[in-house]
């Protein structure tokens, strides 16, 4: 069954710009907006931003799952509208693939905003977000949920709330887990809740709490992206640093030992008083992408003492731009399709690459790395090398 999530964080602002169809051209000595078709296959769109805890930015779309024919987008909207018609579907809502246009019979009660979705291996979603509620029932960040009617599918009986209570990523793992990360301190399965510190995971099927697995990541605040290794015992955590000594924005973590630190040498591009990974995903062939601040995008290989493959950055390039105007900007989001890997940052300029560490520059012609072209929010990449897809 085909799959695509694009989290897309601050580079999305409406599912209309998700439908675009768009076709860059290769690399020029000068940006030029009429290289990208803007032909759209829908008038729908999301529209007025609803209310947040934990977000400070304005983006209404921060998810997306496609099954069964269907895309389900979540994030921080209230409404759908094709410019005339507007139909009342919060945080969540399903669009039928072929058409651009809602459908609209499936429209569960939702009490905030949705920023992770997951397909399960039975066809159900797990949902994540600041929800709250969902048509009613308490249910803390967590909901597995029928994709038909939007209902809550009562076998799963995971639930992560307290602190922030937000879930920002959720991860089906190759070894029957669901990992789940965000800013929550409390995990329960329907027994006794556990202190946790912002990641947990259940049994995939039954929602069961793994009571044995509680990593302590208190140089975290907040978590933003897990993913479990295909070629180890490594569980990836990406997020927050409060201490880049210690954790450099991201952590490996043992699967089967929670206090055994695997892997804790990202060498970020620019040393500064915080780091911010916001999402780490680790491919079947070994490579493990980690993107976050400092425009930055790091490919490191498990099968090689997680040595460092190449390095990314996004930003303004004086030697192919004529305007500084358009300037790349962090990564959040990193989505596993096939034999290629998409990234997405709020970047809108040129990008460079290198299979050295590029130290990060207001102008990437000071960098030295190969320039690859222009960028628009959304970047591609080859799964085996970790180098760009133009």
């Amino acid at each position: 069954m085909n799959r695509i999530k694009l989290l897309l964080g601050v580079v999305i602002a409406s599912l209309v710009a998700i439908l675009l169809t768009a076709s860059a051209s290769s690399a020029q000595a000068n940006w030029d907006d009429s290289d990208f078709e803007t032909k759209q296959r829908t008038s729908w769109g999301l529209v007025n931003q609803g209310t947040s805890r934990t977000l400070n930015f304005d983006s209404l779309g921060w998810a997306l799952e496609e099954t069964n024919g269907q895309v389900y987008v979540g994030g921080n909207f209230l409404n759908l509208t094709n410019g005339v018609a507007v139909e009342s579907q919060a945080y969540i809502a399903a669009v039928d693939m072929r058409t651009g246009v809602p459908n609209l019979s499936f429209d569960p009660v939702v009490g905030g905003v949705v920023m992770t979705i997951e397909e399960a291996s039975d066809g159900g979603l797990f949902v994540g977000g600041e929800m709250g509620t969902w048509n009613g029932e308490q249910i803390g960040a967590l909901v597995k949920i029928d994709p038909v009617t939007g209902d809550r599918d009562g076998s799963f009986n995971g639930r992560v709330y307290g602190d922030a209570s937000v879930v920002r990523d959720i991860h089906v793992g190759r070894d029957g887990y669901l990992y789940v990360g965000g800013s929550f301190n409390t995990a329960n399965d329907g027994g006794n809740p556990i202190a946790v510190q912002d990641v947990a995971r259940f049994n995939l099927n039954t929602g069961a709490l793994d009571r044995s697995w509680t990593p302590n990541i208190d140089t975290f605040n907040g978590v933003w992206g897990v993913a479990r290794s295909h070629r180890n015992a490594n569980v990836y955590i990406a997020g927050r640093s409060n201490d880049r000594v210690a954790n450099p924005g991201v952590l490996g973590v043992s699967a089967s030992n929670d206090s055994v630190i695997t892997w804790d040498d990202l060498q970020e591009n620019q040393v500064h008083n915080g780091t911010w990974m916001h999402d780490v995903e680790a491919l079947p062939n070994g490579k493990v992408f980690v993107g976050g601040t400092q425009h930055g995008l790091y490919v490191h290989d498990e099968l090689n003492s997680m040595n460092l493959v190449i390095n990314h950055a996004t930003n303004y390039h004086s030697d192919y731009q004529d305007s500084n105007l358009r300037r790349g900007g962090d990564f959040q989001e990193i989505e596993v399709v096939g034999d290629r890997v998409y990234a997405t940052c709020h970047c809108w300029g040129s990008h460079v690459s290198q299979d050295t560490l590029i130290a990060y520059q207001g102008s990437l012609s000071l960098t030295g790395a190969t320039y690859t072209g222009s960028v628009s929010g959304v970047i591609a990449y080859d799964a085996d090398t970790g180098e760009r897809d133009q």
